[in-house]
């Protein structure tokens, strides 16, 4: 489980980073039209998929804590 959280605080300081170079791009004077659109595009993808990390991130925590109702819990409320 540990591990798994190291995993995704790894692919998320990459994103974050990837991002910084992205901006840095965009931001910077003399680079090209297509450039910018590629990094723009880029930036767009880094973000979506920062989004979906931290959401699966948050997921797996519930389960693994206990967060979520159980089944039996559910099957109970049924009746």
């Amino acid at each position: 489980m540990i591990t798994y959280h190291l995993e995704i605080f790894y692919e998320v300081i990459s994103l974050i980073n990837d991002l910084r170079n992205m901006y840095k791009i965009v931001s910077s004077v003399g680079v090209t039209d297509t450039a910018k659109a590629i990094a723009m595009a880029r930036v767009r993808f880094s973000i979506v998929k920062l989004v979906a990390l931290l959401l699966s991130l948050v997921s797996f925590t519930k389960r693994a804590y206990g967060t979520r109702p159980s089944y039996e819990l559910v099957k109970n409320f049924k009746k």
